[in-house]
């Protein structure tokens, strides 16, 4: 039974016509992000294809033409090492600078050894703590030969018992020392708080020639080559000297050829041959046979 009142029945029916408005309702939202977000990732996906196909290509076609290079490059170097294709030039041949010696320089003597050269390195913290030790070592062959030079000072005396004592000039290293770069050997070792063992090694090399022109000067060394340096002085002046008018008669027997450090104090008047042995012999030359005419 309705005992409301008529304002209130027309408020309700107000109410009613018109409504109350609403949102989109829950599952609506979700629909409309799925569908933005489909399309994303289907626009993505096709750029991505895309992209990847073009640098697929792109690989490929630098890899095409990278072996393309290589084949190129093959050929190339095959072609080039042909034997026949080698040649051989000199080009330094032109750059020698040549000097005479004037005729006044007489090889005498020469000899070989392999010489071994080492370079030693330490290192010290205020001489308390060591850094270790470089070490470096170099064999090379070397060829000293010796000289006397014709212009210098010759002393020359005969005795009343055939005998000719020749005093020859100084013997002399023809510098620079010659050594054989084929058969150098290098070895280097650094000690445990060292780098340096290549500059140490560089430094040795370095000090090949002066070091070689050291060991030529040596007394040692011009003791070894005196013999052989002063049999071929002998052989020279029997070749020049005797072969001379007044030297022909035979009168001396024997030939006694030394340097000038190896004279005695008072010089030549005071050297006494008595226990000394001829470098070489005199005797009497054979006849030179003359060709048939």
């Amino acid at each position: 039974m309705d005992s409301g009142n008529p304002s209130d029945n027309e408020e309700r029916t107000t109410a009613r016509g018109h409504g109350i408005k609403r949102g989109p309702s829950f599952g609506t939202v979700v629909l409309g992000l799925a569908l933005i977000g489909g399309l994303f990732w289907l626009t993505f996906y096709i750029y991505t294809a895309e992209k990847v196909a073009r640098g697929t290509g792109q690989i490929l076609d630098l890899g095409n033409k990278t072996v393309d290079a290589i084949a190129k490059t093959v050929v190339g170097i095959s072609e080039n090492m042909r034997p026949r294709e080698i040649a051989m030039t000199f080009a330094q041949w032109r750059q020698l600078e040549t000097k005479g010696n004037q005729g006044n320089i007489l090889e005498v003597a020469t000899a070989t050894a392999t010489e071994t050269f080492t370079r030693v390195s330490e290192l010290r913290i205020a001489s308390l703590v060591s850094l270790g030790t470089t070490v470096s070592e170099i064999s090379v062959p070397a060829t000293y030969r010796y000289h006397i030079d014709l212009n210098g000072s010759w002393q020359i005396k005969g005795q009343e018992d055939g005998t000719l004592v020749v005093v020859a000039p100084p013997l002399l290293p023809s510098l620079p020392v010659a050594f054989d770069t084929s058969g150098l050997k290098k070895k280097t070792q650094s000690g445990w708080g060292r780098w340096n063992a290549e500059e140490n090694l560089t430094q040795l090399e370095a000090s090949l020639s002066p070091q070689l022109a050291v060991r030529a000067a040596d007394k040692r060394t011009l003791h070894e080559v005196s013999d052989p340096a002063r049999r071929s002085v002998a052989e020279f002046v029997k070749r020049w000297l005797i072969s001379q008018d007044h030297w022909k008669d035979g009168r001396y027997r024997e030939l006694h050829v030394l340097f000038p450090n190896e004279l005695p104090p008072g010089g030549l008047e005071a050297l006494s041959l008595q226990d000394r042995v001829p470098t070489i012999k005199l005797g009497a030359e054979p006849a030179v046979l003359k060709p048939a005419t």
